[in-house]
């Protein structure tokens, strides 16, 4: 007994440990091509450089529910290959340990990764990644805003309305005219100052102080109104909510909804497959390098998640596929792999896979990375 926890705890400080390095290591590549995209926006007045470190800590949730499953399942696999190939395994079969008890050892931790990953991709995310998207709006509404000329009539962002106004500084804007149509009826804010309030792309509101609206309607009529503040809304956006819901889980009238919390869920079903993929795709040929082992691992995640992306995108307007959700991807795949992980091709292919094989599969694997991040 006292063996087998000491075999237990180094498996368990080599695969976590692994992974943690792994992760952050994922993490911080992220960050930096996502910096990267960002400081280009920047550069080209689409994005305020003061808020990028905003952003990318509001997209960390939404990135770690994507690079925890790949860095538990390769870290996993990559150990596992390495205990076969060196005959490690054996010499701790042969104290007494067997399979089950080694993969008992990782419950806790891997239950727990499990958990992370549900509140990341079902909770936290969504909501975390609709904060960033709101800042950026909010921010490029503001910029829009301070492109506008004095003196001169200009086109308002986000609404059919024209403004006027004599001059602008850090409290606002002075001496404003608002016109906005709607429909047949037209209505003029006249008003001392005007400011932007909100901070939710959904929420924006021109607040305007001391001044007159008047409205002409369709029938003719007009009236006047004098204020001492006024608030009104611009672009508002009633689209819906990214918040979790059970009820939304299970309404099939509302395919973006049901296809949203499906793909969610996914990511949790998919950080327990890979885990179940490390385990029987681990005993490879002892002829097997640590990188021929590596990319076929990063292969099998990478078409994975995009198969599961594409079958999103490409069905969510289908009710009838919709209906079945994204579970065929993860039967096929949970079947494929149960089936090629027999199979003496599958092991001989990776124990033969060349050097140039490996960097050619590198790239094409950098490019689908890319490609599913952005």
């Amino acid at each position: 007994m006292h063996t087998s926890n000491i075999i237990s705890k180094h498996i368990n400080h080599k695969v976590f440990s692994s992974f943690i390095f792994i992760l952050l290591t994922m993490v911080g590549i992220l960050f930096i091509s996502r910096s990267v995209g960002y400081f280009e926006k920047s550069v080209a007045g689409q994005l305020d450089p003061n808020i990028i470190l905003n952003i990318l800590m509001l997209r960390l949730p939404d990135f770690l529910s994507f690079l925890i499953p790949f860095s538990i399942f390769i870290s996993l696999y990559l150990n596992f290959s390495n205990q076969y190939s060196s005959n490690e395994i054996y010499a701790i079969f042969n104290t007494g340990t067997s399979r089950l008890s080694i993969v008992s050892s990782l419950n806790k931790q891997l239950i727990l990764i499990l958990v992370s990953v549900l509140i990341l991709s079902v909770f936290i995310g969504p909501a975390t990644k609709q904060m960033s998207e709101e800042i950026q709006e909010f921010t490029s509404f503001e910029k829009k805003l301070l492109q506008l000329q004095p003196k001169i009539l200009n086109s308002v962002p986000g609404s059919a309305g024209k403004i006027y106004f004599d001059s602008m500084n850090q409290d606002g804007f002075t001496d404003v005219v608002f016109i906005e149509p709607n429909g047949s009826d037209i209505s003029i804010i006249q008003s001392k100052k005007m400011e932007v309030l909100g901070n939710e792309a959904d929420n924006l509101e021109l607040k305007f102080y001391s001044g007159l609206m008047s409205s002409t309607l369709k029938s003719g009529d007009s009236f006047e109104i004098t204020f001492n503040e006024f608030i009104h809304p611009i672009n508002q956006d009633n689209s819906t909510s990214s918040v979790f819901s059970f009820r939304k889980v299970f309404d099939f009238d509302q395919s973006d909804n049901f296809i949203n919390i499906q793909w969610r869920i996914s990511l949790v079903i998919m950080t327990l497959s890979l885990i179940y993929f490390a385990f029987i795709l681990a005993p490879f040929s002892p002829r097997a390098s640590v990188s021929a082992q590596f990319v076929p691992g990063l292969l099998i995640y990478i078409l994975y998640l995009a198969s599961l992306i594409f079958y999103r995108d490409t069905f969510s307007d289908n009710s009838k596929v919709l209906y079945y959700g994204l579970w065929p991807i993860h039967f096929t795949y949970i079947l494929l792999i149960t089936i090629y992980s027999k199979s003496n091709y599958f092991q001989s292919l990776i124990a033969q896979t060349s050097k140039r094989q490996i960097f050619l599969m590198a790239i094409i694997l950098a490019l689908m990375t890319y490609w599913i991040a952005g």
